[in-house]
Parts: C-alpha cells; structure tokens; sequence
C-alpha cells in the first residue's frame, strides 16, 4: 500500500513539474518583479497615477507592452511618481532594456521596423485642483510611436489595456491619439477618426476620444 501511495505522490509531482515547465514555455520570457512596475491598475484611484496640477490637467499612467519572445498580452504599469519617463522605467526595472542609452530605446520603441516594445499611456480625467472637478466615468487609451499604427493594430493594443484595467462597468474607454499619430495620419490618409468610429459602429475598433490633451506630446 505504501508503494502504491508513493508511486501516486511521484505521479502528482511529475505533473507538477511538468505543467510548470510547458508553462515557462508558453508565457515566454519573464521581468524581475520590481514594486515600481504591476499588470494590472484600478480607475480612477490608481495609486501609480500622476495627478494633474488643475482641474484641467488630466492625471495619467504610463504603460509598456513588451513584444516577443515576451508575452504581448502582458502591460506593464510604471510608477508615474518614481519614474516620469518610459525610458529611465525600462532601462532600469525592464529586463530586456536595462543599460540601454537613450538612442537605442527610442529605435527600438517609436519605429515600426525592429520594434520590441509597445509605449503608451492612460489618460484619466482631472482630479487635482480646487474646487475639485466633477468625476467622469470615461479613460483614454494613448498609444506612442512616430511611424503610424494601423487601425486593427489600435484596436487590438486599446483591447488588451483595457483588460487590464479595473473600473466599474458604466466605465467608458476611449482611444486617445497622441500627438504623433494624429498628425502623421492627417499626412498619410492612414486613418481618421471618423473612419476609426464608423470601425466601432461595427464592433471593429475602440472609440476615439474626440478632444486631445493640451500640447498633444508625451515625451518618452
């Protein structure tokens, strides 16, 4: 009895070991866990944000997805108090970018040849300044590259950052072209925002968000 109770202990172990191993496999590459960086943050008391100076100052967090051989389902949320930029965040706490000097990173984030990260932002209504403003239910989604994105591209990053994003369900999300993407659109013809809404109409696309940020950059 005690060899067949054995034999079943060994059993469970080897799947196990076993599930772990095809696991590593299938999630791909990891980062070293850091409390400066989380997968997942709350609206609209996210505690990463950085809030606005006045009641029309947007609070914002600052994202990046992380392409193969890393899981690009996966957002890492950087600590806008600690870390204002993309780049020192990623250079410092992002495996595959630590020691990276400022001219790599961009190559290799705001340029569609050789791409391996995906930056962004989310932008949340105002909540510093007196009186305090009005709550909105609503978010914007920013995406950040100087070559253009196409609008399934959007539509697929804007899905898995909202996933990624905890709020109650009357809770709209919006994308929020960055200054950049606008701009090089307009130039292109690579879409439009009226293009962009009839693509939500028919369940294809986020909604665009209809006003841009002051001063429209983000810089990295």
């Amino acid at each position: 009895m005690n060899t067949r109770v054995n034999l079943n202990i060994f059993r469970v172990l080897l799947v196990f070991v076993f599930s772990v191993a095809v696991g590593s496999v299938v999630s791909g590459e990891t980062i070293t866990p850091s409390p400066y960086w989380k997968n997942q943050i709350s609206f609209p008391d996210e505690p990463f944000r950085v809030v606005g100076g006045s009641a029309s100052e947007p609070d914002w967090v600052k994202f990046t997805i992380i392409l193969s051989p890393y899981d690009a389902n996966v957002v890492y949320y950087q600590d806008c108090r600690q870390y204002t930029f993309h780049y020192h965040f990623a250079t410092e706490l992002l495996d595959p970018f630590i020691g990276m000097s400022t001219s790599e990173y961009d190559q290799i984030t705001l340029y569609e040849e050789g791409q391996q990260a995906v930056l962004g932002a989310v932008i949340m209504p105002p909540s510093g300044g007196w009186p305090p403003p009005p709550a909105l239910p609503e978010y914007g989604i920013q995406f950040v590259r100087l070559d253009p994105y196409t609008r399934e591209e959007i539509a697929e990053m804007f899905n898995i950052v909202k996933a990624s994003i905890i709020a109650e369900p009357e809770v709209q999300a919006f994308y929020f072209p960055s200054y950049e993407q606008l701009a090089r659109r307009k130039r292109t013809g690579r879409g439009s925002n009226r293009r962009a809404s009839r693509l939500v109409r028919q369940g294809a696309g986020p909604r665009v968000m209809p006003v841009i940020l002051k001063g429209g950059r983000w810089v990295s």
